[in-house]
């Protein structure tokens, strides 16, 4: 149980890599997710529909959180790719540390995100932000879940089995 349960995380882990194609807010005339940021900021804006006159304000807005939302996904592979090829005792310990980064900075770009953009709506005749609840709600659960997923692991680790024929080993010679 425990030998598979570290590859359970990792897949679950590098699953949570699909939230960048999640909406995480809505504007009237732009649906944000993490990699239409990422393409924002970079000014790949494309068929992205946003006024030209406020492109430019934008991207100067986001442009040091794109490195940062490049920085989650970044430690998303390779806290994935780390529980997946370290040992079974130390698996679990990098998903908890993994998944403890991964919620620090997912906070942090998250309200940053929302600021900037609310910033940019006094230049639009849209004055609203729709938070998308359900990829935060989906987010929090897979967090939940690896959460859990290790604490059992590091639980199984910590356990000792104790073979019959040591004590039996210990009892003949003592």
């Amino acid at each position: 149980m425990k030998k598979i349960l570290k590859y359970f995380i990792a897949v679950i882990q590098l699953g949570a890599v699909g939230i960048a194609f999640s909406s995480l807010f809505d504007m009237p005339t732009l649906r944000v997710t993490m990699v239409n940021f990422i393409r924002l900021g970079f000014g790949y804006a494309g068929d992205i529909p946003v006024y030209r006159f406020v492109d430019e304000y934008l991207r100067h807005q986001i442009r040091p959180l794109v490195f940062i939302t490049l920085a989650l996904l970044v430690c998303i592979i390779f806290g994935g790719l780390g529980v997946l090829l370290a040992s079974f005792k130390s698996a679990y310990a990098i998903a908890l540390c993994s998944i403890f980064v991964n919620n620090l900075l997912f906070a942090f770009i998250y309200m940053q995100m929302i600021n900037r953009f609310e910033g940019v709506l006094w230049l639009t005749p849209y004055r609203n932000i729709i938070v998308n609840h359900t990829t935060i709600w989906i987010w929090l659960g897979v967090n939940v879940l690896i959460l859990g997923l290790s604490g059992v692991g590091l639980i199984l680790t910590g356990k000792k089995t104790v073979s019959y024929t040591d004590n039996f080993i210990t009892e003949m010679y003592s």
